[in-house]
């Protein structure tokens, strides 16, 4: 095993030194053996020498043994000798006393032995006192620094006996001794020490400043200084273990501040002409100078001196200098503050003036370890509260004098230049007095309680004070808006003998300066939120507002009483975890909800404008006629209308930032879009002609005028735009490719070519419109009417006697024939039939079965009799109605009775009358020439001719009045109903909406004269 590690040793050695040819010459080799045997040498000599020194060691250890040994013997023997000594001792007393007697004795012994081991500890003590105190005050004099050593030995001695104290009863008096001597001599030696660096500091003329660099004859003196000030500084650490603790000031540094304290008192304690109650800033500025005088010297000389003593805390010196100077500040204020109780206005500027004071000190003098002054105030929950209930009353007298101001809401003239960052698109927001106002007076809230450490109390001044404010104003501007809305929107009727509108103050539509008067007003309140939420924005961004938000956070519970005691203001309070909300969340919300209802009644202005001038405009009854010119220039009727548009949306545009007009812009057109859909696409019937004129007057009148504000304000009325393109499109067309009109139709009519319909619409662009509003409008179209009388009049040739047992459609959507068919139920589902109204009287409804149709389709039954004295009238209107909704709904509806001849034909009739707005005579021979066999009594067809004024005087009527009653409703619903309204508004223009003519109807008269019509009904028709 040796041979082998020997080996390994050999090739190792070898293959670390022999790494190439070169290596194996005679030389090289011979030096690597002389290296290794001189190594080897060594280690030889080094294993010798350590052999040796092992062997010493060993030896003495032996010796050591030996001599333990030996003495623990010596001490065995003498324990057996101490032992028998004892017992014979024992034996001895034992022969002639009793052994109770010799406890007593050795009680009494041991006793004895006690005091005189105490008395012989108290004697070394008192001599050990005496003389460390002789030491201490022989060296006081000569050698002051030697003279700390036989001190520290006697606090270090009493610190011992005090623990022995602790276990021992007999120690107490000793230790109370000690401890009067202690202090007595440190009495003495602070007394001399004391004495000593007061003539340093006289020497260095004290407390005159003194700053770097220092000369030749000021330095020896500072050496003199920096001796006593060491001394006095050691004096106190030996006598003290916590004297580096924040409410002590170390006694050199204690004794520097006397003369500055005294200077401090004759100035500002004393009936000298500087001591005012009302300018605390007078010797606020007077510390913080003597502070800024003296801290080169404190920062070059003494910090040095505290650095080079070593403890667990680290000393600042100009932390100490000043905590002594606020001592004589904290003195003032509490002797001035329950004067200035009486003084709101001092209160308030000196609680102000202590709050500045603090941060500079923390500026400028990096004071931030210890209690800030402000806390000697604000920790008195009286001081502070009469403080805040002085900001409270001062903020809230400023906040009336702002609104009670008649130019409160004027814009504000500087504005321009104050604020040139506020622009939208190189406009500028122009504020009002009272916003500029409200803002700085917020602002100045802030900045007083900015500096307040509290939170709790920071937390008061903003929800108390501040949000209250907000509140207070946005209430303000919405009560304004408020009555603006009810006084302005409503219709103005004059009362015999009411007051005029110049004595009440209401404005309404006829307000000198029109609606531009009316805007600009509507546009102060709405720029004055707008400037508060803008701002409020901003806030929210700043650090005092996170950090408030970031405490509230994390210490809910300490602002619960706060937020209780001002549940009026929890609309403006936001608290949340969420970081990306903060405090003014709640109150910047309020605020653009007064913006947005704002901007909805600037809308409702400009409609209400458009709608009172566009009323000839709405009446025209035109549309109808043709003519072979095309027309080129807009109606007549338009001009003021548009000019008046035109003008307030200058207004709009010049005044609005363009974020906000392009919103109010693209709001108007929609309402101008449901204006046109209600007023003139759902209530005329057009030709070629007037649907040109129609698209002329909006490219070339309202669109037009638009584009001086938006490239294409036709994009932001889609749903008009498509309607003119279809009321535009061809009838018919020769080319397949090419979508037309009669094309459309049918495909909209038949539910198995949706693809071709979304075909055709797509290559149109039309994206908006549904088809049940396509097939509306398309109906607007004469050409469509021609084509179904063309249809009709092909039923009528068609017609052969079993087809009265039959339904046959009039209209899409409205099918009439005899109760029999109605029982055919799967056929009306193969149909698409959806609901069935049927007309019986009392007999008929004993015969027939209703119930059984009342399971598959929508029922509706009215009792009425074939007899020329039933009145009909009282049900047109009804019956009307649902059929249209059926229609409307893309539902299918059978009107039926006994044989398909006398009533449901009168009431097919009234509905057609009704919805295409044409006579009973035309209406009459449309449905007779779907079905040729209808013969509705004599009675039942005069009542159809008294129908039709009544029809015709109330659709005038409701067309007049339908926008105020919408006005109304809004104005009960409330501006958040406005939506919902806009819904029902279309839907109801689906429903109701129809033509004004139903033309083409002469060929149809000439043609379709009806046989079996009896000669009376033809006298009183036609």
């Amino acid at each position: 095993m040796n041979m082998s590690t020997s080996m390994d040793e050999v090739k190792q050695f070898l293959n670390e030194n022999i790494k190439n040819e070169q290596d194996l010459n005679l030389k090289h080799i011979t030096n690597l053996l002389g290296s290794r045997r001189t190594e080897q040498a060594n280690l030889d000599s080094q294993l010798q020498s350590l052999e040796k020194e092992t062997k010493a060691i060993l030896s003495q250890t032996m010796n050591e043994t030996k001599s333990y040994e030996s003495t623990l013997n010596q001490l065995n023997t003498s324990l057996e000798t101490t032992e028998k000594d004892i017992d014979n001792l024992i034996v001895d007393s034992t022969r002639n006393t009793p052994k109770a007697n010799l406890l007593e004795r050795l009680t009494v012994l041991e006793n004895k032995l006690k005091t005189i081991d105490s008395a012989k500890s108290y004697i070394k003590a008192l001599l050990v006192v005496k003389e460390l105190s002789s030491q201490a005050l022989n060296l006081v004099q000569t050698d002051p620094e030697r003279a700390i050593i036989p001190y520290t030995q006697l606090v270090k001695f009493e610190k011992y006996i005090s623990n022995e104290a602790k276990q021992h009863e007999q120690y107490n008096a000793l230790l109370e001794h000690l401890q009067k001597s202690r202090v007595r001599l440190n009495e003495e030696l602070d007394a001399v020490l004391t004495l000593n660096f007061k003539q340093a500091l006289d020497g260095l003329s004290w407390p005159t400043p003194i700053k770097p660099p220092y000369g030749p004859q000021i330095k020896t003196k500072l050496k003199e200084f920096e001796k006593a000030f060491r001394n006095l500084l050691m004096l106190q650490k030996s006598s003290e273990n916590n004297y580096t603790s924040e409410d002590d000031i170390l006694n050199p540094i204690a004794i520097m501040l006397e003369s500055l304290s005294l200077r401090f008192r004759f100035h500002f304690e004393t009936a000298k002409p500087t001591n005012r109650i009302d300018k605390p800033e007078w010797y606020l500025q007077h510390v913080k100078n003597t502070i800024s005088t003296h801290m080169p010297f404190i920062m070059t000389t003494i910090q040095p001196i505290l650095e080079n003593v070593k403890e667990d805390k680290k000393i600042y010196a100009k932390d100490q200098f000043i905590r002594g100077l606020l001592e004589d500040i904290t003195r003032k204020l509490q002797k001035t503050m329950p004067q200035l109780l009486h003084h709101p206005n001092w209160l308030s500027h000196t609680i102000h003036q202590v709050l500045q004071f603090d941060k500079s000190l923390q500026e400028e003098f990096a004071y931030d370890r210890y209690t800030t002054l402000s806390n000697v105030i604000l920790g008195n929950s009286v001081w502070f509260n009469a403080w805040f209930q002085a900001e409270k009353s001062f903020a809230q007298t400023r906040y009336d004098e702002i609104l009670l101001d008649n130019h409160a809401f004027d814009i504000y003239a500087e504005d321009d230049f104050e604020k040139p960052q506020q622009h939208s698109n190189g406009k500028p927001i122009k504020r009002t007095k009272s916003a500029v106002r409200l803002i700085n007076l917020l602002e100045n809230i802030t900045s007083s309680y900015n500096l307040v450490p509290n939170l709790v109390q920071k937390f008061q001044f903003f929800a108390d004070i501040q949000l209250n404010l907000l509140g207070q104003y946005q209430k303000r501007l919405s009560a304004a808006i408020d009555s603006f809305e009810a006084l302005s929107l409503i219709r103005s009727v004059p009362v015999p003998g009411a007051l005029p509108e110049a004595v009440t103050g209401v404005m309404t539509a006829t307000e000198t300066g029109g609606t531009v008067s009316a805007l600009n007003r509507l546009y102060r309140w709405w720029t004055s939120a707008r400037s508060i939420s803008d701002i409020l924005k901003d806030w929210t961004e700043e650090e005092l507002f996170l950090d408030m938000q970031f405490e509230v956070n994390q210490e809910p519970e300490c602002i619960k009483q706060i937020i209780q005691e001002n549940e009026k203001n929890a609309c403006m309070l936001h608290l949340t975890n969420q970081q990306r909300e903060g405090l003014f969340t709640n109150a910047i919300i309020a605020y653009e909800q007064l913006n947005k209802r704002a901007e909805k009644i600037i809308v409702k202005i400009a409609i209400k404008e458009w709608s009172t001038e566009t009323r000839k405009y709405a009446k025209k009854d035109t549309w109808w006629q043709t003519s072979t010119e095309t027309p080129n220039e807009i109606s007549d009727e338009l001009y003021r209308p548009l000019q008046d548009l035109r003008v307030t949306w200058n207004y709009l545009y010049n005044t609005l930032p363009q974020t906000d007009f392009l919103i109010i812009y693209r709001k108007s057109l929609k309402e101008i879009e449901n204006w046109y859909w209600k007023n003139i696409i759902t209530q005329s019937q057009f030709s070629t002609t007037g649907a040109c004129q129609l698209e002329t007057d909006l490219k070339q009148g309202l669109w037009k005028i638009g584009q001086k504000w938006v490239s294409k304000p036709e994009n932001f009325m889609k749903r008009l735009k498509e309607a003119i393109q279809l009321l535009t499109l061809p009838f018919s067309s020769e080319q397949s490719d090419l979508p037309s009109c009669d094309i459309l139709m049918k495909a909209l009519a038949d539910t198995n070519q949706l693809e071709l319909v979304q075909n055709t619409l797509s290559n149109l662009g039309i994206e908006v419109l549904s088809n049940g509003e396509i097939r509306d409008v398309l109906r607007r179209r004469n050409d469509m009417l021609d084509d179904f009388f063309a249809n009709a009049q092909s039923a009528m040739d068609d017609w052969h006697y079993e087809m009265r047992r039959e339904i046959q459609e009039i209209v899409p959507g409205l099918y009439l024939g005899p109760f029999s068919a109605c029982r055919q139920i799967e056929k009306l589902k193969k149909n698409g039939i959806t609901h069935i109204v049927c007309f019986i009287d009392q007999n008929e409804a004993k015969l027939f079965r209703t119930d059984t149709l009342a399971q598959y389709f929508g029922f509706e039954r009215f009792i009425v009799s074939d007899s020329n004295l039933q009145n009909l009238i009282q049900y047109f209107p009804n019956t009307s109605t649902f059929i249209d909704n059926v229609i409307s709904n893309q539902g299918k509806v059978v009107v039926c009775c006994n044989g398909g001849m006398s009533r449901s034909p009168t009431f097919a009739i009234a509905y057609i009358m009704e919805r295409y707005r044409i006579d009973a005579s035309q209406a009459y021979h449309f449905v007779q020439a779907k079905r040729l066999c209808i013969n509705p009594n004599d009675g039942f067809k005069s009542q159809l001719k008294e129908y039709e004024p009544i029809y015709k005087a109330r659709q005038t009527l409701t067309g007049n009045e339908e926008e105020d009653g919408v006005k109304r409703r809004r104005r009960r619903s409330g501006p958040d109903d406005d939506n919902d309204e806009d819904r029902n508004t279309n839907s109801g223009q689906q429903s109701y909406g129809e033509t004004k003519r139903f033309y083409g109807l002469e060929e149809q008269q000439q043609n379709g004269a009806n046989a079996n019509m009896n000669a009376g009904y033809s006298s009183t028709l036609l």
